[in-house]
């Protein structure tokens, strides 16, 4: 697969917008799309049906009724999402779509970045699931629109916003001694609007470790403020911050060679960060609506740090700072054909700072910046066949340039009630400042020559509905070709010079079994591959969910019923490090199934409660060896809403 060169976009963009038609457009795409639009696939608003692209949208009240206070359980519910947990609740929590690394997903909220810039990726622990109004996942690359780091797909976590003013509170206690509460506020009319969140969790854990019986607990706090004003019809300001910190106990890692080698062993181990998001848009129109233009301000810092007992031994400092420039030009073709091409211009700055050098080599602050342009074309045809067209070129000063497109097309058959959808792209995710400088000489050395990781990935998909409606089924067959892939080569790391392959199937069926009883499930077989021929770990070949969701008492009361399966998958084992020749092995670690269960009652108008139980079978099982996992968990608490 190959791509034109873009070299010359921004003349190509602007001769476009000045040679296209000057019909009369009466509703923007902003305007007239209907609920079930999505924000992330596109960079305009768009209806889900007219995205190429297998998209997952989780509502809010669905995550509501769950009960589940972290997004990384969350996203465990998801086709195609494999989620992996280091240790206890505040441990390293990582996400993997469609067998791809972590860091090779791109996490936004509310359309902000919010991965540090020195790691490339977000540990899910550290985010709450407060006053969520849904969760969008677009599957396949999409770095044509957004970059590095979108090579899998993209995850997009969007905020709450209400009509009105209010208040909303919950309080929630259980297992392992956990608490959980959340304020959030909210006001505003036509013109303006404010919002104000607040959630924390605190627990005393469990032993993480299975070697001993010390508690891992933590804290997690999240805030959010959002604010806005439209100064006229044609144009709106907005603005967004976010605050979030994490202190957790962790377990030691014994690399001594004794018999616990490669074991989690209980000790005085801490991590904590501290993360500050910010953003403002502007956002006005010219042209009587036709042309739509955004400037976004966005701005990052980061703040990790580790040790044992009082003392900080490790930890780094880093901070993002991106513009963003962005126009759309709406036109109509004939009476049924609706047209949007977009140019956008990007400039990134990234800093990054080792606080507690161990050698002068280390002292310096680090810094790379890029400049990323491109266009996305957009095509409604009769409302019967959608199709989406990206590119983009990203000029790096600390690694080689790179240039990415995606295209992705939705065809819809309105008397057989079918769609049919299909993506393909070029992808990439850039070498984070560990790979490329290293943290420690003699024990880990980067290398400044690394190159971005590259995929060429593809989908087709059919989507079907039936039974009068009630039920939607989809199946989609993927395939993904990852080259470059940045790989530790002790005590360095470099680009490998194979080819990883990952591929598979996704299924999903939705139903309304009654007015008072909805069935959700998910069906994933994925076949992931090194650049050897061999699988990958924590990459389990079959996923499969379940999910009941039932009303009863005329609405008061509401239940969840849920079953998570994870097939066999490898693991990284050290336990035979040095007899190997300092080298580590893939272990299997066995299936597992585990089920959960949530029920709440409204007690009147203004207050609800809720409970749920995690892992309701007690099931005995492990995500990575040498840490355990907890059993079963109980939790119940009260909402209230003003």
């Amino acid at each position: 697969m190959s791509f034109p060169q873009i070299s010359h976009l921004p003349l190509i963009v602007l001769s476009l917008i000045l040679t296209a038609p000057f019909s009369a457009f009466a509703q923007t795409p902003e305007q007239d799309a209907p609920d079930e639009i999505i924000v992330t696939g596109t960079r305009i608003p768009a209806k889900q049906d007219s995205i190429g692209n297998h998209v997952t949208v989780l509502d809010g009240e669905t995550i509501e009724l769950q009960g589940m206070d972290s997004i990384g359980d969350v996203l465990r519910q998801v086709p195609g999402l494999a989620v992996n947990r280091t240790g206890g609740f505040g441990g390293l929590t990582q996400i993997r779509l469609r067998g791809a690394e972590a860091n090779q997903v791109l996490i936004l909220l509310d359309g902000v970045e919010i991965a540090p810039a020195g790691q490339g990726e977000v540990d899910l622990s550290s985010l709450l699931t407060s006053d969520i109004e849904r969760i969008e996942i677009i599957r396949g690359s999409q770095s044509g629109l957004y970059g590095s780091n979108a090579l899998a797909g993209v995850i997009n976590i969007i905020s709450r916003r209400d009509a009105g003013s209010g208040l909303r509170a919950n309080l929630e206690y259980g297992a392992f001694d956990t608490s959980y509460g959340q304020l959030a506020a909210y006001g505003g009319n036509d013109a303006s609007y404010i919002s104000g969140t607040y959630a924390r969790r605190e627990t005393s854990g469990y032993d993480a470790s299975l070697l001993g019986n010390e508690k891992d607990g933590g804290e997690t706090s999240n805030a959010l403020l959002r604010a806005g004003h439209k100064f006229s019809e044609n144009f709106t300001l907005d603005l967004w911050l976010r605050y979030g910190d994490k202190n957790a106990d962790t377990d030691g890692f014994d690399f001594s060679g004794g018999p616990n080698q490669g074991l989690a062993f209980d000790d005085d181990s801490f991590t904590k960060s501290e993360d500050w998001n910010s953003a403002i848009t502007a956002k006005f129109s010219l042209l009587q609506g036709r042309l739509d233009n955004k400037v976004i301000y966005s701005y990052s810092q980061s703040k990790q740090e580790g040790g044992a007992g009082a003392l900080v031994t490790f930890g780094n400092d880093n901070e993002r700072r991106k513009l963003t420039l962005q126009s759309t030009y709406f036109w109509q073709a004939g009476a049924n054909n609706q047209h949007a091409l977009t140019g956008f211009y990007e400039r990134e700055e990234e800093r990054f700072q080792n606080l507690y050098p161990f050698d002068p080599s280390q002292i310096p602050t680090l810094s790379r910046d890029l400049n990323g342009y491109g266009f996305e074309y957009r095509g409604n045809f009769s409302d019967r066949f959608y199709l989406n067209i990206a590119a983009r070129k990203d000029e790096n000063d600390a690694f080689k340039d790179a240039q990415t497109a995606s295209i992705n097309a939705a065809w819809i058959f309105p008397k057989s009630q079918t769609r049919l959808h299909a993506s393909a792209g070029k992808a990439i995710t850039n070498p984070t400042f560990f790979e490329q400088f290293g943290f420690v000489p003699g024990t880990f050395t980067g290398n400044p020559n690394l190159k971005p990781e590259q995929a060429e990935t593809f989908d087709i998909g059919i989507e079907k509905t039936f039974a009068e409606g009630r039920a939607v089924a989809d199946i989609t067959l993927f395939k993904s070709d990852l080259r470059d892939e940045i790989r530790s080569v002790f005590p360095s790391i470099a680009n490998d010079s194979g080819t990883s392959k990952r591929s598979g199937i996704e299924t999903s069926l939705n139903a309304n079994l009654s007015d008072n009883l909805r069935f959700t499930s998910a069906y994933i077989y994925l076949d992931a591959s090194e650049a050897d021929g061999s699988a990958e770990v924590q990459r389990p070949r079959h996923q499969a969910n379940f999910n009941l969701f039932g009303q009863f008492a005329n609405g008061r009361g509401n239940y969840t019923l849920g079953v998570n399966y994870q097939g066999e998958r490898l693991d990284t084992d050290f336990r035979n490090f040095f007899t190997n020749g300092f080298s580590s092995e893939k272990t299997p670690l066995g299936a597992y199934t585990i089920a959960r269960a949530s029920a709440s009652w409204q007690l009147n108008e203004h207050l609800q409660l809720f409970g749920r139980v995690e892992n309701l079978f007690d099931t005995d099982y492990q995500e990575t060896i040498g840490y355990g996992v907890p059993g079963q968990a109980a939790y119940i608490g009260l909402r209230v809403g003003l």
